[in-house]
């Protein structure tokens, strides 16, 4: 009904406005837009990337490489690790990647099993409460680790899969910011 640029623009901008003050049903929102963005059948910036000829890049700031991660892993036994941060800190290191690498990064481990930014997004959309909410289906062995320890790691008393949004809808943000900004003028 409407073009992709609108859609497009429409999200880049509601997302923003809960990013300025993130709220449960904002951040839930924001899980939806993302898997529309990001991971859908036809994700909607690969259409607008190859209709606008646009490469996007994703920084990841305070980011070790998923290798490094899995090294320390097993170093260290199972533990979580959060590594996205939104605000840069000196000293920090950031990274620049592109899509699949930004979906496939490893954010958490937990019992084992690799928590990665696509299966976060998917999992709060598909069954937290984006688009969807109840429990993951039979086989989906990473959403059903998100599931039964959501509520064991909060941060200002909401489950982790949730807050770990405002990290990664800030960096796609970032990331397409330059394919707004080319949209708006």
């Amino acid at each position: 009904m409407f073009p992709d640029e609108h859609i497009f623009l429409l999200d880049f901008e509601a997302m923003s406005l809960v990013l300025d003050n993130p709220t449960v049903d904002g951040l839930l929102t924001c899980s939806t837009r993302l898997r529309k963005l990001l991971i859908d059948k036809d994700p909607l910036l690969h259409k607008l990337a190859r209709k606008h000829q646009f490469k996007p890049k994703f920084e990841i700031i305070g980011a070790v490489s998923t290798k490094e991660l899995e090294s320390r892993m097993i170093a260290e036994g199972d533990i979580v690790y959060w590594f996205h941060k939104i605000v840069p800190e000196p000293g920090l290191p950031s990274r620049l990647v592109g899509l699949d690498e930004f979906l496939s990064d490893m954010i958490f481990s937990l019992r084992g099993t690799r928590i990665t930014v696509r299966e976060l997004i998917t999992y709060v959309s598909n069954v937290g409460g984006g688009t969807h909410q109840g429990k993951p289906r039979v086989g989906e062995l990473v959403h059903q680790v998100i599931h039964e320890t959501a509520r064991q790691g909060t941060f200002n008393g909401q489950p982790y899969p949730l807050i770990s949004m405002i990290a990664i809808t800030s960096v796609t943000l970032n990331g397409v910011r330059p394919l707004y900004e080319q949209l708006k003028s």
